[in-house]
C-alpha cells in the first residue's frame, strides 16, 4: 500500500493509493519496477524511492506454479512487493512546525543546529575478521546521487538533503534534540533496512564523520605484486605483476568471476 491514502482535505483518495495485481503469470523470477505517476512529476513533484530488493529500482519478485495471491517467503503473509517513495519537498515541509512545537508528538527548540559528515563506502576486513570499518571514501557509490534525511527515532523525517558529488552533505536549522540520521540514494544501492545513525542537538555545527554505508552489490579491489622485502605490503617501489588469472569464488569454493590484473598488478 501507498501513502498517503488520502489527499490534504482528508476525503479525496490519492492517486498514490492502491494495489496492482497481475494474473496469469509464468512462474519465474519478475522485476517489478514502480514509477510516480506522470501527473505528479508534470506538477514538479519529486518523488525519491525508498526501498528495494537487491539493489535498485527492480524488486525481485519469484513465482511458482499455483502462487497464491499473497507472498508467504518468510514471516506473515503479505504483498509480493511493497514499494516506498519520498518527497523531499513534504519533509522539509516538516521543520518549521517541529520548531514551534506546533506538532504535539515533536517539539523542538533552538532550531539553529547544523550537522555535517561524509557519505562513505562501508568494507569488511579480510576473512576470517569480519570488522567493517569506512573506505574513506565515497568512490564506489560515485554512480549515485546518495541523498540524508533526519528525523525523530520513533516518526517522520523533518529535514532532507542531497549529497555532493563526493558524498559530503550539510543541513542547518535543526532543533536540540536526540534525532536519527538516515542514509539512501537514487539507485538503492545503500542498504537502508532500518539503519541509521543516532545524533544529539544542542547548539552549534556537530561534524558526524563518516558514516560508513553497506552496498547492495559488493565490490573486491585486489593488488597482486612482486614482493621484494618480503613484508607482505605493498610498498611504493614494489612492482605491480600484469596479467596474473584471478578467480573469484563463492564461500562454498565455486566461482563467481574470473578476472585478470591490470597493468598495475
Amino acid at each position: 500500500m501507498t501513502c498517503p491514502r488520502l489527499e490534504a482535505d482528508g476525503i479525496t483518495l490519492s492517486p498514490l493509493a492502491g494495489q496492482a495485481v497481475v494474473a496469469n503469470l509464468m512462474p519465474g523470477r519478475y522485476g517489478v519496477v514502480a514509477t510516480p505517476g506522470a501527473d505528479r512529476i508534470g506538477r514538479g513533484e519529486e518523488w525519491l524511492q525508498t526501498n528495494t530488493l537487491d539493489g535498485q529500482k527492480a524488486h525481485d519478485s519469484f513465482l511458482r506454479i499455483g502462487e497464491p495471491s499473497f507472498s508467504r517467503e518468510f514471516g506473515p503473509a503479505g504483498y509480493h512487493v511493497s514499494v516506498g517513495f519520498a518527497n523531499p519537498a513534504i519533509i522539509n515541509g516538516r521543520l518549521a512546525g517541529v520548531c514551534k512545537g506546533t506538532d504535539p508528538n515533536i517539539t523542538g527548540t533552538n532550531c539553529t543546529n547544523t550537522i555535517t559528515g561524509t557519505v562513505t563506502t562501508e568494507r569488511m576486513s579480510r576473512t576470517p575478521d569480519e570488522r567493517l570499518y569506512s573506505s574513506g571514501s565515497n568512490d564506489s557509490f560515485a554512480f549515485t546521487q546518495c541523498y540524508v534525511s533526519v528525523g525523530d527515532p520513533d516518526g517522520e523525517d523533518f529535514a532532507f538533503t542531497k549529497c555532493a558529488a563526493d558524498g559530503t552533505f550539510s543541513l542547518s536549522g535543526l532543533p536540540n534534540g536526540d534525532w536519527r540520521v538516515t542514509v539512501f540514494d537514487q539507485w538503492n544501492d545503500m542498504l537502508v533496512d532500518g539503519l541509521s545513525t543516532p545524533v544529539r542537538l544542542a547548539g552549534g555545527t556537530t561534524p558526524l564523520g563518516q558514516i560508513a554505508i553497506n552496498q547492495w552489490q559488493a565490490n573486491i579491489i585486489t593488488s597482486t605484486f612482486f614482493d621484494a622485502n618480503g613484508n607482505g605490503v605493498r610498498d611504493a617501489n614494489e612492482t605491480g605483476l600484469t596479467l596474473v588469472p584471478t578467480n573469484i569464488r563463492f564461500r562454498d569454493g565455486s566461482y563467481s568471476n574470473f578476472n585478470n590484473t591490470d597493468l598495475s598488478g
